[in-house]
């Protein structure tokens, strides 16, 4: 039985960031994340210096759960 997924790798280019592209791109995985049988539990790690998508992600429920050498574990 799988209980936790992880979310490596989500970008948007920096021309591109602001515009909703990051929210549509998680909403989309969250959607299909909610569909997998048994799956309880999604993580992923942000780095501490990007504030639009640590923000993003909180702003969609995501809590802080600790931190690695310049990372949040969210």
């Amino acid at each position: 039985m799988i209980h936790k997924g992880s979310i490596w790798g989500m970008y948007v280019v920096q021309d591109q960031a602001g515009k909703g592209i990051g929210r549509k791109l998680l909403e989309h995985v969250l959607e299909h994340a909610r569909d997998l049988s048994g799956l309880e539990q999604v993580n992923l790690c942000v780095v501490t210096t990007n504030v639009l998508a640590r923000n993003l992600y909180l702003s969609m429920g995501f809590k802080p759960h600790g931190s690695k050498s310049g990372w949040h574990v969210l």
